[in-house]
Formats: structure tokens, C-alpha cells, sequence
């Protein structure tokens, strides 16, 4: 849980890093991927039932939540989160311009994708 008492989730911006996410973190927790919310195109994560942020029932779960949010930029993620933090590159990423960000409070996207 964080310092908001409610457990977070995780969303990256490409695919291929909500790909190494749910594999490589602990627990191999449901990692959401938010390309075609913010700009970019369709991936498998958007075909599966559990993982589509396009899903009501899939909002509705994440409503409200905190989550750890993995590239694009600040601007972009506040369309879905009541509040957005950058708090810099992540341990292990590689690419220095690759920041990160805490998001409070999921609203959703009203992006391309929904």
C-alpha cells in the first residue's frame, strides 16, 4: 500500500516496458498499458479482458487508486489521475529521459482508446 493507504498499480506508456514490468517485478503484478491513451497505438494489452483500460470494469476496479506510471510525460498522465508527480528515472532504466511519474487518483482516460 502507499502512503494513501490503498494499494497502487502500474501503467506504462509502450508495451514492451509493461511487458518487462510484469514479468520482472516481484510478484508479477497485472502491469496496464497506456499507449493508445496517450497517443499511441493498440497492443495486446488492449485485447485481454483484464489488462484493457478501455474496459468499464477494468476502470471501475482502479478507480481512485494510486499507480506508478512508466515514461510519457507529466502532461499526458494527468488526463487520467487527479494528481501526477514526477519522481525521476526508475532504478535499472537505461535511458536517461525515460522519467517516471506517481499518479493519485485514476479517473480513466478519455483518450483514443475509449
Amino acid at each position: 500500500e502507499d502512503e494513501v493507504g490503498i494499494a497502487p498499480f502500474v501503467i506504462a506508456h509502450h508495451y514492451g516496458r509493461a511487458s518487462q514490468l510484469a514479468f520482472y517485478l516481484s510478484g508479477r503484478p497485472r502491469v496496464y498499458c497506456g499507449g493508445p491513451h496517450l497517443g499511441g497505438r493498440r497492443t495486446q494489452f488492449d485485447m485481454w479482458e483484464d489488462s484493457d483500460l478501455s474496459r468499464r470494469e477494468v476502470n471501475l476496479e482502479l478507480t481512485g487508486r494510486p499507480a506508478v506510471l512508466v515514461g510519457s510525460t507529466q502532461g499526458q498522465w494527468e488526463h487520467g489521475f487527479e494528481h501526477v508527480e514526477p519522481i525521476g528515472a526508475l532504478d535499472g532504466e537505461t535511458k536517461r529521459d525515460r522519467v517516471s511519474f506517481l499518479g493519485y487518483g485514476y479517473r480513466g482516460f478519455t483518450g483514443p482508446g475509449r
